[in-house]
């Protein structure tokens, strides 16, 4: 299975991805043309139509609003779309390897959607800073056309923040993780003087585990109050750079004595934009980064799981199944649900290179014969279609999973294997999903056909009387 990637999920559904950043780039950049208006109001010939100026800007308001709504609904569909992209990559994986039971799958599919929650998650949060920085940029640019010399003086202020308060967050991560270890320390010191309280009681030592248990709990309200104040500071010290870009504009103003007012006023209002220009680089980095780790995550659990389930594939079973075979009959696994049937008979198929027929089978956008041929001449065809009660669809000239019924798609599946050659067929089904009549005409052909059949079920049968069982 090619490994799951952000390359084949945009491969998979582009307008998706396409009306996601398209949406978020105009509800992230409305602010800017707000601003903009502004700077029209007071330097252009519309300063005397401030009615029209305040109802477009309400107007601008309002559109970001619907919007942002626009955008969460298709954020949402498109989580949808993305998490089905990589549970199906899964599941076909799963229904094509030949060491994963049913009930493995199904398994797998519960440690794994955590994983994939997480994902779907992490992209939508990596699309909408990808937004935002687009938008400190474009505002960049905008306040480069004005004056390069105070863009980058602007810009001196996002890059200090970004080394001044990654400084910080790495003090304030040792301070949380402070807090961390002592509420464990508390944990456990509570949890030892449950277990031990009769030895406490008896041994009268409870007065140094209430000693221990105070200090600790001080030590915590103190690793508390530490991390309250430094990140107090923490956003002081934030709030004291945005400020600062304020003051650059306006000293700015009174150096140049070339900016109009609205330059002014569209300055100010970009300056605290590009602010957040640090905040949206390091982040995206950042989200970038843990996104490429749950993937290669995800697909190393993959890898492991199918490796580690042939590992598991016990011979013995499999050997002794093999064992129990009669040649040339019609022979039946039973076994409960969970009990490894699947597996067993997909290691098998591998082993020795007999074709397996599985629960959940395909059909090809194609007619009845490419169906059952695959592009080979098949005598048998009209008497084998006629046997599994398929003529029916022989008129048809396109098949498709959705138009018919669970026991059409298997039969359709056990025509493939039986127009071939085989003289020995895995059949991981009990066929309980074709009408009795005709399940009963097709094990009929199975016994006077003189080939070796092994058919999974999950109880013995009053048709099976004849037929040799092998259980497990």
């Amino acid at each position: 299975m090619e490994k799951i990637s952000i390359k084949n999920m945009i491969k998979e559904y582009p307008a998706y991805f396409a009306s996601d950043i398209a949406i978020w780039l105009l509800a992230h950049n409305i602010p800017l043309l707000m601003a903009y208006l502004l700077k029209l109001y007071f330097d252009t010939k519309y300063k005397d139509k401030l009615i029209v100026i305040i109802f477009i800007y309400s107007a601008l308001f309002l559109s970001r609003q619907v919007l942002i709504k626009i955008g969460a609904n298709i954020d949402i569909r498109s989580q949808h779309k993305w998490s089905k992209f990589m549970y199906e990559k899964i599941i076909d994986k799963c229904l094509e390897s030949k060491y994963i039971s049913e009930a493995m799958s199904q398994n797998f599919m519960d440690v794994i959607k955590n994983d994939i929650g997480s994902i779907v998650g992490i992209i939508s949060y990596c699309i909408d800073t990808f937004c935002s920085l687009v938008g400190s940029i474009i505002a960049f640019l905008i306040i480069a056309t004005i004056n390069i010399y105070i863009a980058l003086i602007l810009l001196i202020v996002p890059i200090l923040i970004f080394f001044i308060l990654n400084f910080l967050r790495n003090k304030l991560y040792d301070k949380k993780y402070r807090i961390r270890e002592s509420e464990s320390s508390l944990i456990n010191i509570y949890q030892d003087i449950i277990i031990k309280s009769r030895k406490i009681h008896l041994e009268a030592s409870g007065e140094d585990y209430y000693s221990s248990y105070n200090q600790q709990l001080k030590n915590n309200k103190s690793n508390k109050l530490n991390y309250g104040k430094f990140n107090i500071l923490i956003n002081t010290i934030n709030q004291i750079l945005v400020d600062s870009n304020v003051v650059i504009v306006l000293l700015a103003a009174i150096y140049f004595e070339s900016f109009s007012v609205g330059d002014i006023a569209l300055l100010i209002s970009y300056s605290f934009i590009i602010n957040d220009l640090s905040t949206y680089v390091s982040t995206f980095i950042v989200v970038s980064n843990e996104l490429k780790v749950n993937l290669d995550s995800l697909n190393d659990k993959i890898i492991y799981k199918f490796q580690a389930s042939y590992a598991n594939t016990n011979m013995e079973e499999v050997n002794q199944i093999l064992n129990s075979l009669e040649i040339g009959h019609i022979n039946i696994l039973i076994g409960k649900n969970g009990s490894g049937k699947t597996r067993l008979l997909k290691k098998i198929s591998i082993d020795k290179n007999y074709p397996l027929i599985l629960e959940r089978s395909r059909v090809l956008a194609e007619n009845l014969y490419e169906n059952i041929t695959l592009d080979k001449d098949a005598i048998i065809f009209d008497k084998l279609i006629k046997i599994l009660g398929l003529e029916d669809l022989k008129s048809r000239h396109r098949l498709t999973n959705n138009d018919l019924s669970g026991g059409q798609i298997d039969r359709i599946a056990l025509g493939r294997v039986l127009v071939a050659d085989h003289r020995v067929i895995l059949i991981d089904s009990n066929l309980m999903s074709v009408d009795n009549k005709i399940r009963l005409l097709i094990l009929k052909n199975f016994e006077d056909s003189k080939r070796t059949f092994l058919i999974t079920d999950t109880e013995n049968r009053e048709e099976y009387k004849t037929y040799n069982k092998i259980y497990i």
